[in-house]
């Protein structure tokens, strides 16, 4: 009986442990299912984010295709991310399409609002040397200069990173340091703001923001102008720019060997050869210790068939790293069945000055009346050159001010026809009391003078062209 008894109290105890320990067990695994849901959840929202902000079917690795690489873009491991601190860090893999094989990995600093956006990853040739680049969106510290002027103390910029072919490597381009940076393809130019951040008194003659003008295949010639200065400086400093050479990565100041001439432009039209030359200006200039300096284009015009000298232009000045680029037009300007000779900014519609040829003195010459005219414009199937004069003289008032003129007179100019015999002049004349007022003459243009005519003689002669 007792035995009994023992057995019995055995038994439930027995029981009773089983029944705890199926609860321990129970309530892991309970624990368990709980963590391995909440992980999940927290793991399909990170992604589905990602997802809605990259756009991508494969949440853990980007591709982007370029036309000389693929890029693929992944978060870092936790190895990866220590030298981001508490940034999110990137791991940019980049393909050689060519090859398929692996060229560089680069670890990118960025953030969240960076990472997420559309724009993160732009693929270009920014340098213009022909290679394909690309550039990042990421954030920015700002400077003491742009916080004093309002910004906040972080912004959302890009940071360019240039291919180089030499080293088969991506590298981070100094554009990067530069704020509004403008990108001009047409002219191979890059134009941005640095910001002064050294500390220095209010007062200072150094100035607090530069503007960078970068130009060329791989951006190789920059200029740097001071673009504003501090109190009582502000408008008083010294703008005037210097050169620099991007050799490699690095800025250099300018040597000989970077003014060397360039190679002659030579057309050949009618008889006649043009060739386009750059010489260095003025020729004694001291490059070594002041960079700032120009040149001067000159045309010469030969006969052909001789090669004698009918001609020599003295073009403007330009600047070494100017983006001022004019063209050789040997073109019928005056429609007289000779060529002349026409200067164009290559990046205008507008003709800056013609020369004609004087086929009784066989040499080129400007017309007086279109020497000083703005907006030249030619319009070769009508056989018309429209010009337009708007300079205004300065009034001089009695206490030897100067002041915009009361009385503003402004000429557009039409000459029509070969020899460009006929002309129309209409003078606009403003006065504040009375606005504006025009008038229309009709002239003859024959040994640099205008003589008036009648409209319907002019337009009898119009009409027949």
């Amino acid at each position: 009986m007792h035995n009994d008894i023992i057995n019995e109290s055995l038994i439930a105890r027995e029981i009773d442990l089983h029944s705890i320990l199926n609860f321990e067990l129970n309530s892991i695994q309970i624990l368990k299912t709980l963590k391995f849901i909440l992980s999940t959840s927290h793991l399909a929202l990170f992604f589905l984010y990602q997802h809605i902000s990259l756009g991508q079917s494969e949440m853990k690795r980007v591709k982007k295709l370029g036309a000389d690489f693929e890029f693929v873009m992944q978060l870092c491991n936790d190895s990866e991310s220590r030298g981001c601190s508490n940034a999110p860090c990137l791991s940019m893999r980049i393909y050689s399409t060519n090859h398929d094989s692996l060229i560089d990995q680069i670890f990118i600093c960025s953030d969240f609002d960076s990472l997420f956006s559309e724009q993160f990853l732009q693929i270009d040739d920014y340098n213009f040397d022909g290679h394909t680049d690309f550039r990042i969106r990421t954030k920015k510290t700002t400077t003491r200069i742009e916080r004093a002027m309002g910004c906040t103390d972080f912004i959302h910029d890009y940071n360019y990173y240039m291919f180089d072919p030499l080293k088969n490597r991506f590298y981070l381009h100094l554009i990067s340091s530069l704020r509004q940076v403008k990108i001009d393809r047409s002219k191979k130019m890059v134009v941005g703001t640095k910001y002064n951040d050294e500390d220095a008194p209010s007062n200072s003659e150094t100035p607090t923001s530069y503007k960078y003008k970068l130009i060329g295949e791989g951006l190789k010639y920059c200029t740097i102008a001071p673009l504003t200065y501090p109190e009582p400086n502000k408008y008083f400093g010294n703008f005037a720019p210097t050169y620099r050479i991007l050799d490699g990565r690095e800025l250099r100041t300018i040597s000989y060997a970077d003014t060397l001439i360039a190679k002659p432009i030579v057309k050949n039209k009618n008889g006649f050869t043009f060739v386009k030359t750059r010489k260095i200006h003025p020729p004694n200039i001291d490059i070594e210790n002041n960079p700032n300096i120009g040149y001067r284009s000159t045309y010469s015009i030969y006969r052909s068939s001789d090669g004698h000298l009918l001609t020599e232009i003295i073009g403007e000045y330009e600047r070494i790293f100017d983006t001022h680029s004019d063209s050789i037009y040997a073109e019928d300007c005056n429609f007289d069945g000779f060529p002349d000779l026409a200067f164009k900014d290559e990046d205008k519609e507008t003709y800056t000055s013609i020369y004609f040829f004087n086929t009784e003195k066989h040499s080129f010459f400007e017309y007086p009346f279109i020497k000083n005219l703005e907006k030249l414009s030619i319009d070769f199937k009508n056989k018309i050159i429209t010009g337009k004069n708007t300079a205004q003289a300065f009034e001089i008032t009695k206490y030897g001010q100067l002041r915009q003129p009361k009385k503003k007179v402004w000429k557009a100019y039409t000459f029509i026809g070969p020899t460009l015999r006929y002309v129309k002049v209409q003078t606009e004349t403003f006065t504040p009391k009375r606005n504006s007022k025009v008038k229309t003459q009709y002239y003859t243009y024959n040994n640099n003078a205008l003589t008036r005519i009648r409209k319907r003689e002019f337009f009898r002669f119009s009409d027949s062209l």
